[in-house]
């Protein structure tokens, strides 16, 4: 689960940030009223190869707190980059000879 500071609108927070503000919380996790769960959309299915998924601030509607996303197509730039990455990991994905043992 995620939270957000409402005082300073520091994001992302987990229970374990929240804890160590609240040392005195005690086994059961209480959500102060000083911070929010926010509710994030689930990622949905994308062809990572030309497309990206960026989250969104979040926003608060009605009281509650949100982290939308959305699929977008990669720039020149990063596509450019990209295929470099992939180029950089092509050897590490060649297979190698079988390790000398001594038996």
């Amino acid at each position: 689960m995620i939270y957000i500071k409402l005082s300073t609108l520091e994001y992302p927070r987990h229970q374990g940030d929240i804890r160590l503000e609240y040392p005195d919380m005690g086994e059961e996790f209480v959500l102060p009223n000083t911070y929010a769960f926010v509710h994030v959309e689930k990622t949905p299915e994308y062809d990572g190869t030309t497309s990206v998924f960026e989250y969104s601030p979040p926003f608060e509607q009605d009281g509650q707190w949100f982290q939308r996303g959305q699929v977008r197509l990669r720039t020149e730039e990063e596509q450019i980059e990209f295929e470099k990455m992939l180029d950089r990991m092509r050897p590490l994905e060649a297979k190698g000879t079988e390790p000398d043992v001594i038996g």
